[in-house]
């Protein structure tokens, strides 16, 4: 056999081990409730960021999964009167749990003046079932249904936030929900999971077709009618700013968008940058006319 017939016999090798990786184990590839090493049910308490008071609230999804969530209030532990401080619904990335976003639950209430709800996907923290799509789907579904019956919140004043792959579960969310939510805030987000893997695994680009995680955040965006904030960091070693930028143009039906850029912010740093909390707040304002 000559050397090209044994270097294209290696090539569809290789692409058929591919495949077949892809297809079982891409749920591996994208979500990691277990990074860092025992992520899954280590947590940091609150109290050491100086959150005195939380709630550790817990709902099921509509395919009978109990999902763990964590709910912080402007007031604490008021409960007697509707809190009329805006809501954000916070998705987190695709690796850790929601007591390693402590610093932004502190700063979303002390800085932006909101009610914050981090929400764990199946698979996640305390969450139960595995993370998938659909089932990220639902899980973001069933947390805004249960924001809605809280008598003590304001459910006019909803804002959803995600960033990194839940940037993509926001804007789904948004996008079925635009009755329910006011406005969403998506940081260092991607345009599609088939986008990413031209960028983290381009050896897998011709057997992309078989990923079922598809999160086509671009085609989503552009019927999203409410308001959108991007926020964006230049230097993201994960995410190509370029995502951001194509994201915010294809938002061709909303009524509010902003984008902000941070020359300096990276994948998971943006929130550490000059007037991250100040763009934030504004942005929520000027939507709820507050």
């Amino acid at each position: 056999m000559s050397g090209f017939l044994w270097f294209l016999l290696i090539t569809i090798i290789l692409l058929a081990i591919g495949a077949v990786c892809l297809y079982i184990w891409q749920d591996y590839l994208l979500y990691f409730p277990q990074l860092p090493p025992g992520s899954r049910h280590q947590f940091i308490s609150p109290s050491d960021f100086g959150i005195d008071y939380y709630e550790e609230v817990n709902f099921r999804t509509s395919d009978g999964l109990k999902l763990q969530a964590w709910l912080v209030k402007t007031t604490g532990k008021d409960d007697n009167l509707v809190n009329h401080s805006p809501t954000m619904l916070c998705f987190q990335g695709n690796a850790g749990n929601i007591s390693h976003r402590l610093i932004n639950i502190k700063n979303y209430k002390e800085e932006v003046g909101c009610n914050v709800m981090f929400v764990s996907y199946r698979g996640y923290g305390r969450s139960e079932g595995r993370p998938n799509e659909a089932g990220s789907q639902l899980d973001a579904q069933a947390a805004l249904d249960y924001l809605i019956s809280r008598p003590d919140l304001d459910s006019d004043r909803i804002i959803v936030y995600g960033e990194s792959l839940g940037g993509a579960v926001a804007l789904n969310l948004a996008n079925n929900n635009q009755d329910k939510v006011k406005a969403v805030i998506v940081e260092n987000t991607f345009t599609s999971i088939s986008d990413m893997v031209d960028v983290a695994f381009a050896i897998l680009k011709p057997v992309k077709f078989l990923s079922t995680n598809k999160w086509h955040s671009l085609d989503t965006v552009q019927y999203i009618k409410i308001p959108i904030l991007f926020l964006s960091g230049m230097q993201d070693e994960l995410v190509p700013a370029t995502h951001m930028q194509k994201l915010y143009d294809n938002a061709i039906s909303s009524t509010g968008k902003k984008i902000h850029y941070f020359p300096n912010g990276r994948h998971m740093d943006s929130y550490a940058q000059p007037q991250y909390y100040e763009y934030m707040k504004n942005f929520i304002h000027h939507v709820l006319d507050l």
